[in-house]
């Protein structure tokens, strides 16, 4: 049993590595301005509806309900990986930062503007007015009244660089 536990630490260390090294490098793709979209048709809803049930279980262990509003099927052009790695940096905010409660995903298109808003809303902590400023800034993560929950501060960088990159914008 030690020696399972031991790779259990080590293959959580080594994905966390895994995941900071690939948001770095993330971020100097962005700011270099190398950063390549794979734009492609998809299903956007079925892309929100695959994130949410990879999320759930996590969800589910902080008493959070995952509830999606979206039409039933939205064809856009995107790149697949990219737009699911915004919605996963999104969702796992939204589960770090709340402890019961609910998270809603909603998919809003506007065909005459030739506008899609997919938002993501929970019932967290929330952000201070005075650090709405910083919070897609490079290395700023917000301070919360718990220190436990540890990160980067780099996920809504990439997230604002990802969506940027397919002409739009990310705000709260």
């Amino acid at each position: 049993a030690k020696v399972k536990d031991t790779m259990i630490t080590i293959e959580t260390a080594s994905n966390n590595m895994l995941e900071l090294v690939n948001d770095l490098l993330d971020v100097a793709k962005i700011e270099a301005g190398k950063f390549d979209l794979n734009l492609q048709q998809y299903d956007l809803v079925e892309l929100i509806n695959e994130q949410a049930k990879t999320f759930r279980p996590q969800a589910e262990v902080k008493h959070l309900g995952i509830n999606v509003i979206t039409p039933e099927k939205y064809l856009l052009k995107f790149d697949r990986v990219r737009i699911g790695q915004v919605l996963g940096n999104l969702m796992s905010n939204a589960i770090k930062y709340s402890d019961g409660g609910q998270i809603d995903i909603i998919l809003s298109v506007n065909a005459e503007e030739k506008k899609v808003i997919v938002g993501v809303k929970d019932t967290g902590i929330g952000v201070s007015h005075e650090d709405l400023a910083d919070l897609f800034s490079k290395f700023k993560q917000l301070k919360s009244g718990d220190r436990s929950r540890k990160g980067t501060g780099l996920g809504l960088v990439v997230t604002k660089g990802i969506v940027e990159a397919h002409g739009g914008r990310v705000w709260a």
